[in-house]
């Protein structure tokens, strides 16, 4: 699936929420390393799926928060699809951009839904 000139990361059929109860799902595209995650803030009595992106080509755990992007979705199908999205969206739209061969603009963030 390509769109705007670059393959898509697709997930279907390799994710769901049933996994996401039990375990972190991990993966890479294109230098850009991504996990998926089931999280539960204090302040809030739900779970969320919280979709973390960074560049390459350490692991998370290795790697500078200032170099990490987040963003919560809601925990269930309709969130699942929508941090696949964003995922995509933000390679598109934001990591081409500030990952370059002449060098590394990194800022941490944290995006929430509305």
């Amino acid at each position: 699936m390509a769109k705007g000139g670059f393959e898509m990361i697709d997930l279907d059929g390799m994710l769901s929420i049933p996994f996401l109860k039990k375990t972190v799902f991990t993966g890479s595209h294109a230098g850009m390393h991504f996990m998926i995650r089931k999280i539960k803030e204090e302040e809030k009595e739900q779970e969320q799926l919280q979709a973390i992106v960074w560049p390459g080509p350490f692991s998370f755990s290795i790697t500078e928060d200032e170099k990490k992007t987040f963003r919560e979705f809601e925990f269930n199908e309709e969130g699942l699809k929508k941090s696949i999205e964003w995922l995509n969206e933000y390679y598109e739209n934001t990591f081409r951009n500030l990952y370059k061969e002449d060098g590394l603009a990194v800022r941490s963030r944290r995006i929430s839904e509305k």
